[in-house]
């Protein structure tokens, strides 16, 4: 059933819910079981809406140090390549 949804990429199907008409919400994580099926072998009724949230990028500390890096040796690098071009400048 949610194949044929046309579900991109960035769908998370580990955090896959219903909603039911009368408000009542299944989760995936809450539903599984050991011997299969779980939300999706639910049987859907009128009403009912599915929703699949987008994965997030979560990111870690390693990664946010090696960004915040990068951005800074960007920024000097600019400023150097600036003040170089100036005392090209000036010299003129």
């Amino acid at each position: 059933m949610l194949k044929s949804a046309g579900l991109r990429e960035e769908a998370d199907l580990k955090q896959l819910f219903v909603l039911r008409a009368d408000g009542s919400i299944l989760a995936a994580r809450d539903t599984s079981s050991i011997f299969g099926g779980g939300i999706h072998s639910l049987r859907l009724m009128p009403g009912d809406t599915i929703i699949v949230p987008e994965k997030l990028d979560r990111e870690t500390t390693g990664n946010f140090i090696a960004r915040q890096f990068k951005d800074w040796t960007q920024i000097f690098s600019q400023l150097g390549l600036g003040v170089a071009a100036l005392s090209v400048i000036k010299d003129l």
